[in-house]
């Protein structure tokens, strides 16, 4: 049999690198990459595959949705929708974060 201990939330934020504000919002300690949105064309990246813009949802808690389409696209092309949504309710990394900016970017182009 199994030794299981019961943890509390405050326990687990302090393993993850989470901070508890008093106003319910949450701030990682532990920094990651992020990348912004790429609104423009970028005349450094000849290959860039897509453009993104942050489109705020509720900007009092700071949550956004992040639209790509692909960098070179036709005048009156319809284009597909793709909506992504991470697990995990972005607790740890968010739709700035470089690895799902990237994934997303590639998605798009």
């Amino acid at each position: 049999m199994c030794d299981s201990k019961t943890h509390t939330w405050q326990e687990a934020f302090k393993v993850l690198g989470i901070n508890y504000n008093p106003d319910g919002t949450l701030n990682r300690e532990i920094q990651i990459p992020m990348e912004d949105a790429t609104p423009t064309a970028d005349p450094k990246q000849p290959n860039q595959l897509a453009l993104s813009t942050d489109i705020p949802l509720s900007p009092y808690n700071k949550v956004y949705i992040r639209l790509y389409i692909p960098a070179k696209t036709p005048t009156y092309t319809k284009l597909p929708l793709i909506i992504y949504l991470h697990e995990g309710d972005f607790v740890l990394f968010s739709a700035s974060t470089v690895i799902f900016h990237e994934f997303c970017n590639n998605i798009a182009g």
